[in-house]
């Protein structure tokens, strides 16, 4: 194989090796970032069902004074009764003390349906704050496991990265241009093997001519169709 070809193919595969760690990265941030996410979202809950205990608080003091109210009235319609003159004026007392009470019960019934659901919202809350209590007892432990990971891949990358920067320097800059310029449109398949008599890039027929060259081995070839580099690849 030409030295160039070599050199550019043996670059590629450095390059494929350093975007492969991308993914484990990702993996390994995954799971902090769920729990991350997690205790976010509990704390969102839990401000949730806070303020929805505040208000249901306020609605239960609202009617507290409806209550007071509609008691009020109840009193002052049976004080009234002694001055009551004439039928008529006894049934609109009794109709509005009646409309009094109705109101007084009924607000009764809010205070008891309101108590229910704040005790309700209580117990909630109280199982998210465990809930939250739990990831966060949790979390530095995942912290510590990802920093110790990350570490030792970075680790790894450095050491490609070393060899990638130690072969560059080997390759002739007019060629390490070209590869680099198909790359930034190909990515990690800038430089592909041909099987068969087909790209791995495009994965379309090369022609007779363009593959006996590349069977040469003598030069830097590429697809004709889509402009990678190729090479024959050793079966």
């Amino acid at each position: 194989m030409n030295n160039y070809l070599k050199q550019i193919v043996d670059l590629s595969n450095i390059d494929k090796e350093i975007e492969s760690f991308t993914p484990q990265l990702d993996s390994i941030n995954a799971t902090l970032k769920a729990e991350e996410e997690k205790i976010d979202n509990l704390n969102a809950q839990i401000l949730a069902i806070s303020e929805s205990i505040e208000d249901i608080k306020a609605q239960k003091t609202q009617n507290d004074i409806h209550i007071l109210e509609f008691s009020e009235k109840i009193k002052d319609c049976q004080k009234k009764y002694a001055n009551v003159k004439t039928e008529k004026e006894a049934q609109a007392l009794k109709l509005e003390e009646e409309i009094a009470k109705e109101q007084l019960e009924s607000a009764n019934a809010e205070i008891e349906r309101l108590e229910k659901i704040e005790s309700s919202k209580q117990t909630e809350k109280e199982e998210k704050q465990k809930e939250l209590e739990q990831v966060l007892g949790q979390i530095d432990t995942i912290k510590t496991q990802t920093q110790a990971q990350s570490k030792k891949i970075n680790e790894q990358i450095n050491k490609v990265y070393e060899k990638k920067q130690a072969l560059t320097l080997k390759i002739d800059t007019k060629v390490l241009s070209f590869y680099e310029k198909i790359k930034n449109w190909a990515k990690n398949t800038a430089v592909v093997p041909v099987k068969k008599q087909a790209c791995y890039g495009c994965f379309m027929r090369i022609d007779d001519t363009t593959y006996n060259k590349i069977l040469k081995d003598e030069e830097i070839i590429t697809c004709p169709h889509c402009g990678r580099i190729v090479y024959q690849e050793q079966e």
